[in-house]
């Protein structure tokens, strides 16, 4: 497991939220190489759409 440590002001962080909470795995598939790529960047953004809630970034 790493830990990822970032620094956003409050528009970054809002939009970064929306966009986690957007992205799903047929807009991902553009970027990945594989299906499988795809599924690991899709249960990457849920973790860090998570964080962002809990930082007091959850977009409705």
């Amino acid at each position: 497991m790493n830990k990822i440590t970032v620094q956003l002001d409050d528009q970054q962080a809002a939009a970064l939220a929306q966009a986690c909470k957007r992205a799903r795995r047929f807009s991902v598939l553009e970027l990945a190489e594989s299906g499988q790529e795809a599924d690991l960047i899709v249960d990457a953004l849920s973790v860090l759409r998570v964080a962002l809630r809990d930082a007091g970034f959850a977009p409705r």
